[in-house]
């Protein structure tokens, strides 16, 4: 804290403004009777952005999944044994 001059009016320090509060922000609470629907709404907002997050983290998972992954129309060649003797060996 500063040093506050003889003359002036210890009441009004500002770190004791802003503890002591004023009317206005006396009224932080819920309204009497609405604790039920703030604390439910709360609750539906942490369920949308858990929601929203998981969504987000599943399409990032999907487009690194897609990027990484190696797609073409081309197919390597696939070595097949011959069925049978080739065709010199005949004869």
């Amino acid at each position: 804290m500063t040093t506050r001059f003889d003359d002036e009016d210890p009441s009004d320090d500002p770190l004791f403004v802003l503890l002591r509060g004023d009317e206005a922000t006396s009224h932080l609470a819920a309204p009497e009777g609405q604790f039920a629907t703030v604390r439910r709404r709360a609750r539906r907002r942490r369920a949308v952005r858990t929601g929203a997050g998981a969504a987000l983290a599943t399409a990032a998972a999907c487009a690194a999944l897609f990027t990484l992954t190696p797609h073409g129309t081309e197919r390597p060649e696939q070595r097949q044994l011959p069925l049978g003797p080739g065709p010199a060996a005949s004869g």
